[in-house]
């Protein structure tokens, strides 16, 4: 969202009509001219283009200083619920797998049922989340959320571009 108004700029002759929704449009009724789509492989009936390969970070706003894996202990842990994603989802189960630190309390914290919410959050200085790249890149750019650990965890989809033919 935050580049639509250069979109618009460019292109103004462009009738665009956003929708977002969790649910499947069908794009052989006509309805819309094109979908982005979260999914682990391209839909079969359609001519599909990769936009995205996307990964998960620890984000949290610069003001906690956080700079190791151990220094999540003592900040509160955001989760996000509802991720609609085909496989193992990111989480902070699987970052203390992976990333430790194995006495990580990953059962405690807040739980949001929409990312940018959790992201909001964090920019206030409230919490740490596990979230898409993609999201928080502007938030990254402009400063207010930094990604205090190199470490990522892969995305279980990508996002791809489904023009109507």
């Amino acid at each position: 969202m935050p580049r639509l108004a250069d979109f618009t700029a460019r292109f103004p002759a462009i009738d665009l009509r956003l929708h977002t929704s969790v649910e499947r449009v069908d794009l052989h009724l006509g309805t819309v001219d094109a979908a982005i789509r979260y999914r682990e492989t391209p839909e079969p009936d359609l001519y599909c283009t990769l936009l995205y390969e996307d990964r998960f970070i620890v984000v949290a706003s610069p003001t906690l200083g956080l700079s190791r894996p151990e220094d999540l202990q003592r900040v509160t842990l955001f989760h996000v619920a509802n991720r609609r994603v085909p496989a193992d989802p990111p989480s902070w189960e699987n970052w203390r797998r992976r990333y430790g630190p194995p006495t990580l309390n990953i059962d405690a914290g807040l739980t949001f049922s929409d990312e940018t919410h959790a992201l909001q959050a964090a920019v206030a200085g409230q919490g740490v989340v596990i979230a898409s790249e993609l999201l928080a890149r502007d938030l990254l750019q402009r400063g207010v959320l930094s990604a205090p650990f190199s470490n990522a965890l892969p995305a279980p989809a990508t996002t791809w571009s489904l023009p109507k033919r």
